[in-house]
């Protein structure tokens, strides 16, 4: 494959990364056309420069990927075992390597043929394309496979050069959970934002705070002044898109939410490097006060807040006390990324270093204009750097480490960070429609318990009076549940009120069960039905209820919340082997957890331990407290402790004096309350405007 440079200006600009740094198959990466992507074909080529391979610098990671690769004996010895000769010569031409009928004069053994092809006397360049060709033949050959177990899958990059390619091999994390990375994804997404000046959409940003954005500060740089001060009125030009998500039906902007700036919106910043503007290829040294960064104020906590999609589950942000370590060679590089301004994406590609100066990194995941202020994680969804910048001519982009920047965010402005006592939350202080959650603050306190596999607490009992929210409160917890990775059912009692206990016991593994399972065991005679629905039929039940295929399933717990038990009774059989599924759970691959909604009746046979019960109770003022400081913070007022305590004690007084006592009454009342401090911030910033 040719790689024809294209001619540029020393003066154009190296913001709009490049994106041809993906590796892609090889069958469509290395077809035998001279013709570059990257230039016209009315344009004169200049010609290719013959370069080193692209080496990574001196400077080593703390750790690096052991090499696991197969020795070439070994790759002869597999394909020896697994490929005949034409399967051999098909992945060898597909690859573009040499045909094998013409290297050893009509020769079909596998075992010289493939020894010939490697041998150490031939040119590096083509015993990279056969040690590739051989990789992707003997993909689905088990004992290839085990001696790969850890090693990523080959891709190759095109290099500054076009006569050699170098392959790229991450060995260290390489495959990630399926569900786990899904989760990662649902996490991340809730937090990158669009940048958009002026109605232009300039960069990428992330949360790292409630109402805190970290962005690269040439996306914003023309609303800041020469002493890196914002202009004056700026605030009004800088909008935030969260949510910029496609969904799979309805409005392609049903889930987006716009944000603005604070009026003080720039809080810490740092330019870029002046010659990062200029230079055909990264700069090995920074000057270090030159991080290229951004970190901007909000003006309403959006953190705190839920996604449309994502109803009574935070938001949340990123975790800057919690970075990823650094990353060794070849290892997986993500960036969630808005390209061009488009809806929310990811990309992948590989880390390759760091500059000497370990101000920047360098990797080849894809990014283009739109990209800068993107996060980059590894593959357990730590991040590690923010996006910058990225150099067509030399195909590399490149990120600033955020270790580095949140040290300079600390020495400059020590409050920058800290001027927020708000911590991840599991549950919002409002839904995705902005309805206040009363009353759950202990409920989300114990399903954070509940959560860990370990935990003794089991068993969630939840009553509530007329109106209080009760089966709200028990479909919340599903949300909340699902949202992190583990499987939680809601059924309304009354479907199983007439039920015997292998009805029952049947009807719930159907429900639950994600494989197929044995039977239930037979019942005995009568008079020992009692101790066989307690012991066999219980048991039975528990480890049918987390079947996948003969082993636990992926998910850390499985919980089962059934709603208006107060309103139907089951049979007496059947509440007995409830209560013994509840009771005893030992060795069980995947926990169960149990809410049961509105239940009044005996689990004497539970241990204490594992039951936490409650009552709704909405007018009390520490239910209260995180809908006011919410609002309160959302309109610009102070929502320390004292002022929110004040706020509460008003609205508690008012709602007695009302007789309020229902979900719907204090709902409405909290919307006027959120309403008068709107009123009030707009008289406050018309004072501030006539002064």
């Amino acid at each position: 494959m040719e790689i024809h440079p294209r001619r540029r200006s020393p003066r154009s600009s190296r913001r709009g990364s490049t994106s041809r740094l993906v590796p892609t198959k090889l069958k469509s990466k290395f077809k035998s056309t001279p013709q570059s992507r990257s230039q016209s074909p009315s344009k004169p080529r200049s010609k290719p420069q013959q370069q080193a391979p692209l080496q990574p610098l001196n400077v080593a990671p703390e750790a690096g990927p052991r090499d696991d690769s197969p020795t070439d004996d070994e790759l002869a010895t597999f394909a020896k075992e697994w490929l005949t000769f034409e399967r051999l010569r098909q992945a060898l031409l597909a690859m573009g390597a040499e045909d094998p009928l013409l290297l050893q004069s009509g020769e079909r053994n596998v075992d010289s043929i493939v020894r010939a092809l490697l041998d150490a006397a031939r040119p590096e360049v083509q015993r990279e394309f056969a040690r590739i060709a051989l990789y992707r033949a003997l993909a689905d050959y088990p004992a290839f496979a085990r001696r790969r177990f850890g090693i990523n899958m080959i891709d190759m990059v095109a290099p500054p050069e076009w006569h050699a390619l170098q392959v790229m091999m991450a060995q260290d994390d390489v495959f990630a959970k399926w569900q786990d990375f899904q989760l990662g994804m649902e996490k991340v997404g809730a937090v990158v934002c669009k940048v958009s000046v002026d109605g232009v959409k300039s960069g990428t940003g992330f949360l790292v705070k409630d109402r805190l954005v970290l962005t690269a500060f040439h996306a914003v740089a023309s609303l800041v002044d020469k002493t890196g001060k914002a202009r004056q009125g700026s605030y009004e030009k800088l909008e935030f898109w969260f949510d910029d998500i496609m969904p799979t039906r309805g409005a392609f902007d049903k889930y987006r939410r716009k944000v603005a700036a604070a009026r003080d919106w720039l809080k810490a910043s740092s330019p870029p490097d002046p010659r990062e503007d200029t230079e055909p290829k990264p700069l090995e040294e920074i000057d270090p006060d030159h991080l290229d960064f951004a970190l901007i104020e909000l003006d309403e906590p959006i953190g705190l807040s839920a996604p449309r999609y994502r109803k009574g589950v935070p938001r949340n942000w990123i975790d800057l006390d919690d970075l990823a370590g650094i990353p060794a060679v070849n290892t997986q590089m993500l960036i969630a990324q808005h390209p061009g301004g488009a809806d929310l994406r990811l990309a992948v590609g590989l880390y390759r270093d760091h500059s000497v100066c370990r101000c920047r990194i360098r990797y080849f995941t894809p990014a283009i204009a739109g990209s800068s202020g993107a996060p980059c994680f590894n593959l357990g969804w730590k991040l590690y750097a923010l996006h910058n910048a990225g150099y067509s001519e030399s195909k590399i982009n490149q990120g600033v480490p955020v270790s580095r920047i949140v040290e300079a965010i600390r020495s400059s402005n020590a409050n920058a960070l800290a001027d927020s006592d708000a911590q991840p939350a599991l549950m919002t202080a409002v839904t995705s429609d902005g309805e206040p959650v009363l009353g759950r603050l202990d409920v989300a306190a114990r399903i954070k318990d509940m959560l860990e596999p370990g935990s003794m607490l089991t068993t969630m009992v939840i009553r509530a009076p007329e109106g209080g929210g009760k089966t709200w409160t028990g479909r919340l917890i599903r949300s909340l549940v699902t949202d992190r990775g583990h499987d939680a059912f809601f059924f309304d009692a009354e479907r199983f009120v007439a039920d015997t206990p292998e009805r029952f016991a049947q009807r719930l593994v159907d429900e639950v069960s994600i494989a197929a399972h044995d039977d239930a065991p037979p019942p005995p005679d009568t008079r020992q039905r009692a101790r066989w629905i307690a012991m066999r039929l219980a048991d039975w039940t528990r480890r049918a209820a987390v079947n996948a295929k003969g082993k636990a399933r992926s998910a850390r717990t499985l919980w089962i919340i059934l709603d208006r038990l107060d309103e139907v009774s089951f049979t007496q059989e059947t509440h007995d082997l409830l209560v013994a599924l509840i009771a005893d759970q030992a060795d069980m691959p995947t926990p169960l957890r149990f809410v049961l909604l509105g239940y009044g009746g005996d689990l004497a046979s539970v241990p204490p331990a594992q039951i936490w019960r409650t009552e709704l109770d909405l007018a009390n003022e520490r239910s209260l407290e995180p809908f006011v400081a919410y609002a309160l913070g959302k309109h610009g007022f102070d929502n320390d402790k004292g002022a929110v305590a004040e706020q509460v004690a008003r609205i508690v007084d008012s709602a007695y004096a009302g007789g309020l006592t229902t979900l719907p009454q204090f709902t409405a009342m909290l919307r006027r309350v959120d309403a008068r401090f709107a009123d009030r911030r707009k008289q406050v910033n018309a004072a501030g405007e006539q002064q």
